[in-house]
């Protein structure tokens, strides 16, 4: 295959549809056997830092790793043949890397190290990211003037370029440095300014973290009202975008929450919020949270927690969205601890699916509904198969999962095209699947979506990445077109993979 034509294939699929992951895969490892062969230092440094990057759009920090070493090594020892400007994109994708496995002291390393080679080079390409990224690491280790430095550093340079996501970025952190130093003025007026920004870029999801501050922000202040409120408005923005639930906002909440009922005397409903964000914390690595969590958790154990004769609360439709949230997060983490071959896969299935939903057309309230049923499609296997004991069985313990799945979410609430979406995934278009025998477009849209994404990612995630499992994958769905799925579907799923002037390659 030509050289320069995979280069392009590779970078579209990568950037293209937000990264088409899996065929990027397959591609970039072609690519860098052909340039290692052919002894081109530079090309191999451009294909590993590509592949990384790959990896870790995938949430594989390790397998990024990996590559970013292999590239780090080979500028050193090839330096001129290579060219060392290229050491700055390793070292800052190593920190990229490592702070995605929450090893902060790793990533500070390789972040001050590419920090440093910009400050004697003069070059200002890469400092916006790099200063948010020190900022970041510096607020997780406590260290506030550090922090607040290279966040403000950041902030002008965002400004500067335009940058809105950057300028958000940067005012949510130093919103929170204000609030850890007492500055509570300054950090109300930071974080409302990153809201608002938030809103106009209309990051709906990206704002549960600057809610949650700022109903951090009022409970320090005493302000026991407004923090609920803020609260409430993180919990139901969460909830709403359940599909790309993050730990740490849980866990952010969870601690709120905690501070409030203690606030207000409810010492058992402090105790419960306050223990599941201590355990949130301790699995994301983030020492200090989990340590401040566990100190205001052993006070109110003991009893030294002040409490307020305010007739304020947390209300019970707050409590059980919360609930339910710990209860989705409990359900995922007790699957992938039992089947660790499934960690991550819901996160591809269900980029997969949106994409192919958007290609498709789908609107805005049914794309909801399917990225939710992407996300949590796999919880009902948790639950083993007493449940359905007298059932008749299906095709097998898949199939018998989802309707699991659907009666779980059925008492957390979720969208009736979500559980829908969800039970008829194993049903056929030629009328032979689980658990109802529907046929054609009687199965719901979603429904087919989703068991397209859901077979590729499958497919293509069998076995070590050097197999070419895209093209094998690709090819199971055409098989099962017009059988098992839908044609049109199917078909427009692979013209998502050709590029302009392209096509498909073949690997």
């Amino acid at each position: 295959m030509n050289l320069e034509r995979m280069r392009s294939y590779s970078l579209f699929l990568v950037k293209t549809h937000g990264g088409l992951p899996l065929a990027a895969r397959d591609v970039l490892s072609q690519l860098y056997e052909l340039v290692k062969a052919k002894g081109l230092y530079r090309d191999q440094v451009q294909v590993l830092l590509l592949s990384g990057v790959n990896w870790l759009n995938m949430n594989e920090p390790d397998r990024a790793l990996k590559q970013f070493e292999e590239a780090l090594s080979l500028i050193e020892k090839h330096g001129a043949a290579v060219g060392r400007h290229r050491s700055k994109m390793v070292l800052f994708n190593l920190a990229l890397a490592y702070d995605m496995k929450g090893v902060v002291d790793e990533s500070l390393y390789y972040a001050q190290k590419v920090w440093q080679v910009l400050e004697q080079e003069g070059d200002a390409e890469y400092r916006g990211e790099v200063d948010l990224l020190l900022g970041k690491l510096y607020i997780a280790r406590g260290e506030w003037e550090q922090a607040y430095r290279h966040n403000y550093a950041a902030l002008q340079r965002c400004q500067a370029i335009g940058d809105a996501n950057g300028i958000s970025r940067a005012l949510n952190n130093l919103g929170l440095i204000c609030i850890e130093t007492g500055d509570y003025d300054q950090g109300e007026k930071l974080l409302q300014q990153a809201l608002a920004m938030k809103e106009r870029l209309n990051e709906v999801g990206r704002s549960v973290y600057t809610l949650t501050e700022l109903g951090r922000l009022y409970y320090h202040r005493g302000d026991l009202p407004a923090a609920i409120r803020y609260c409430r408005n993180a919990l139901q923005t969460l909830w709403e975008n359940v599909a790309f639930m993050d730990k740490r906002e849980v866990a952010r909440l969870c601690r709120v929450f905690g501070s409030v009922a203690a606030r207000t005397g409810d010492r058992q409903g402090a105790i419960g919020y306050l223990q599941r964000a201590s355990t949130y914390y301790g699995q994301l690595n983030q020492w200090r949270e989990w340590a401040a969590v566990t100190r205001e958790l052993d006070d109110v154990i003991h009893a030294r927690h002040g409490t307020t004769t305010s007739r304020v609360g947390i209300e019970w439709q707050d409590r059980e969205i919360l609930r339910n949230l710990t209860t989705l997060l409990g359900l995922m983490d007790t699957l992938e601890g039992l089947y660790p071959e499934l960690r991550g896969k819901a996160e591809l299935v269900t980029k997969y699916a949106l994409i192919l939903a958007d290609a498709y057309g789908l609107p805005a309230a049914s794309r909801e509904s399917l990225s939710q049923a992407a996300r949590l499609a796999n919880v009902g296997v948790t639950l083993g198969g007493d449940f359905l004991a007298g059932e008749a069985r299906g095709e097998g313990d898949d199939d018998r999962s989802l309707v699991l799945t659907e009666r779980v979410l059925r008492m957390v609430a979720v969208s009736d095209e979500c559980r829908q979406a969800i039970r008829h995934q194993h049903e056929r278009v030629d009328g032979r699947g689980y658990p109802d025998g529907l046929a054609g477009d009687e199965i719901p849209v979603t429904a087919r979506i989703l068991a397209i994404a859901d077979a590729y990612v499958r497919q293509a995630t069998i076995g070590e990445p050097d197999d070419r499992l895209h093209p094998r994958a690709m090819e199971y769905l055409a098989k099962e077109a017009g059988r098992k799925f839908d044609q049109g579907l199917v078909e427009l799923f692979a013209e998502l993979h050709k590029a302009p002037g392209l096509g498909d390659l073949e690997l």
